[in-house]
């Protein structure tokens, strides 16, 4: 796990989802800065392969 304070955020690696395979979440530890942050976490989220917690389906 890697915290992001100035983002607000926390990348949790090899997030278990219920299947045989892990992935990379990015999840917010303070809602409203996550949102004021977004572009930055996409870019984040792109450089590290992971998705994002509140955009996923």
């Amino acid at each position: 796990m890697e915290e992001y304070d100035d983002l607000s955020a926390i990348i949790g690696y090899d997030c278990d989802n219920g299947s045989e395979t892990f992935r990379t979440i990015i999840f917010p530890i303070d809602e409203n800065k996550f949102k004021e942050h977004l572009v930055d976490i996409k870019k984040l989220a792109e450089k590290s392969n992971a998705e994002i917690w509140n955009l996923l389906d």
